[in-house]
């Protein structure tokens, strides 16, 4: 789940930016809440949550606020989420990539400046591909 707004704060709308938490935040919450509910009352065993933030959230780059602010709240949702159900012997964990090859990212990763600029930002000197993201995810 996610969603890409690339606007600087003062040119996003009151909507836009509830409409960027709405996607996120609130999804990841709501899947956080759903998850544990089913885990502990079918599974005593506990089980495993994983959200997907990005790093965007812990960079600061250039009109990115929105989804920089949303997908912050997911990480400080999966650590505090964790803390609270380690007990239930439920694990909450969050993945971070960078910019990913995906039909949501084809606006950028589809402009030869824009991903020039994009590959420049990593360290590995190329964007991630999504099998890449589920093999964390699957980790």
């Amino acid at each position: 789940v996610g969603s890409v707004l690339l606007k600087g704060a003062h040119n996003t709308s009151d909507e836009e930016f509830m409409n960027v938490v709405h996607t996120n935040l609130f999804s990841a919450f709501c899947t956080v809440k759903a998850s544990v509910k089913a885990m502990t009352k079918q599974n005593p065993k506990g089980g495993s949550i994983v959200l997907c933030a990005s790093a965007v959230a812990q960079m600061g780059l250039p009109n990115h606020e929105a989804i920089a602010a949303a997908k912050g709240g997911v990480i400080g949702l999966a650590k505090s989420a964790a803390a609270t159900y380690a007990a239930s012997n439920v694990r909450v964990n969050c993945v971070a990539p960078g910019l990913t090859r995906t039909p949501m990212t084809a606006r950028i990763t589809g402009n030869e400046a824009a991903l020039k600029a994009s590959i420049g930002m990593h360290a590995l000197g190329r964007i991630a591909e999504p099998d890449e993201v589920a093999a964390a995810i699957a980790f």
